[in-house]
């Protein structure tokens, strides 16, 4: 067994089998099976991530599945998040897991084709303050932008004075979303809804190489 302390505040431990954890995730089996001070203790701290999105990892690591990422409730907004995506897209990246990064993008697609949702003005905004230039979640949020722009007038959740703080606020939004909505309209695209299209859109796995379901099918076998 291995400890993580997980957390800055008030840190939580998880007691994990090594043997899982390393053949599960290649970063746990460079840290614990090396020269390191980790892997002579047999311990790894994370003051930097949150243990809710550790604690989805490891049922992931054991399960081989990903819990949905939304669900649905009878408030006035309609949704509610069961946790945070970019924040556990961005634990998926730190450990180099693009198989992970794959499904965490197509449970979210998933959901919100199953409940009809979109991220909000402040969620895309968010994506683009935590994910890289080349994130697919990042890739994304900005499509959701473009297209409920595109679609719609003003809807709840969308008003345009938020769209417009989000967009003076953030200057990478705004470049990318100012020069996609130029693009369509100078080669005249038809804006598609982001939820539809390819299984591998915003996969982050090269054109030739293995998605994740492959090997998903091959487990069921």
């Amino acid at each position: 067994m291995v400890k993580l302390w997980v957390g800055e505040q008030d840190p939580k431990l998880y007691r994990v089998h090594k043997s899982i954890l390393c053949q599960t995730i290649p970063y746990f089996n460079s840290m614990f099976k090396s020269g390191f001070k980790e892997a002579s203790e047999n311990t790894a701290t994370f003051p930097e991530d949150p243990p809710e999105s550790f604690e989805i990892l490891l049922e992931w690591v054991y399960s081989g599945k990903l819990r949905p990422s939304v669900q649905v409730n009878t408030s006035a907004t309609n949704q509610s998040i069961e946790w945070d995506c970019v924040t556990m897209y961005t634990l998926a990246d730190k450990l180099c897991l693009s198989s992970l990064k794959d499904e965490i993008l197509d449970s979210i697609r998933a959901s919100h084709r199953k409940y009809n949702l979109l991220f909000t003005i402040s969620e895309t905004a968010d994506n683009y303050d935590q994910m890289s230039e080349k994130s697919t979640l990042r890739a994304y949020a900005l499509d959701t932008l473009l297209y409920t722009f595109s679609t719609q007038r003003n809807v709840s959740g969308w008003p345009t004075s938020e769209l417009k703080d989000a967009l003076v606020g953030n200057a990478d939004l705004c470049t990318d979303f100012l020069t996609k909505l130029r693009d369509n309209l100078f080669f005249n695209r038809r804006v598609r809804d982001p939820r539809d299209g390819k299984n591998c859109d915003y996969h982050s796995h090269g054109k030739d190489a293995e998605c994740y379901r492959a090997h998903l099918m091959r487990r069921k076998k």
